[in-house]
């Protein structure tokens, strides 16, 4: 698993300030991008989010990029539990499962 975000924006953040709380922020590979300098529309991001869309998180051969994924899966990988709803809990773990259980973040 990697997590693509940027500071200064909402959604990353909230991604962030969820992990940070958490007490995991280091643990996680992570790219920041600069979306001043437009980093998410450059094409080395864009092969990866074809949209540019932040927060992104590589899940094996898949992106999330819906933020109550992200944290639906974050949470459950890292915490065995989540507050986000047990359908977007129950998608993010199949796309989990999707990837041959290689998506880990610890």
């Amino acid at each position: 698993m990697k997590l693509h975000y940027a500071v200064m924006a909402p959604n990353p953040d909230r991604v962030r300030f969820f992990l940070q709380e958490k007490g995991v922020w280091d643990q996680i590979p992570k790219t920041e991008l600069n979306i001043i300098k437009q980093d998410h529309r450059q094409p080395a991001y864009l092969a990866i989010s074809p949209l540019g869309q932040l927060p992104a998180l590589e899940v094996g051969e898949q992106v999330l990029h819906a933020l109550d994924e992200v944290l639906a899966l974050a949470g459950e990988r890292l915490f065995q539990h989540h507050r986000i709803g047990q359908r977007k809990v129950r998608r993010a773990q199949r796309l989990d499962q999707g990837a041959g259980g290689k998506a880990q973040l610890l």
